[in-house]
C-alpha cells in the first residue's frame, strides 16, 4: 500500500489504518484494504502523535457509506463488480503486514485511470 523510509511500529501501521478505514469507507478496495490489517492488529495498541508528525492525523471522524451510485460508476469504469474486486483482492492478502502481493486487477485500474 505505501512506502516508508524507516520501519514502522506496528502501532503505527495500526494508527495509519484506523485514519484510512474512516476516510476510505466509501472507497471500494480501499477499505477492503484497511479492514484486513486492522484484522491483523487487532491486539496492537496503536500509536498516535502529539508532537509535530500530528499534522499528518487524519481529522475524519465519521465514515462515508458507499450509495448504488458508486457501484455503478465502479462497474462502468473498471468493468467489474465492486465484490469481484474486494473478493480478488481478499484472496491474495496475507497474514502478514509487509507481503509484496499481486493483485490482479491493479493493472487494469492503473491503466484506466491513467
Amino acid at each position: 500500500m505505501g512506502f516508508s523510509m524507516n520501519k514502522l511500529k506496528d502501532g503505527e501501521v495500526k494508527g495509519m489504518m484506523l485514519g484510512l478505514n474512516v476516510e476510505a469507507s466509501h472507497i471500494p478496495v480501499l477499505r477492503t484494504y484497511a479492514k484486513h490489517h486492522l484484522k491483523l492488529l487487532d491486539k496492537v495498541k496503536k500509536v498516535e502523535y502529539k508532537d509535530a508528525r500530528a499534522v499528518y492525523k487524519s481529522l475524519a471522524v465519521d465514515k462515508h457509506e458507499m450509495c448504488d451510485a458508486t457501484s455503478e460508476f465502479f462497474e462502468d469504469r473498471y468493468g467489474v463488480t465492486i465484490q469481484e474486486a474486494e473478493s480478488g483482492l481478499i484472496s491474495v492478502l496475507t497474514k502478514c503486514l509487509t507481503s509484496c502481493v499481486n493483485y490482479p486487477f491493479l493493472d487494469a485500474f492503473i491503466a484506466v485511470d491513467l
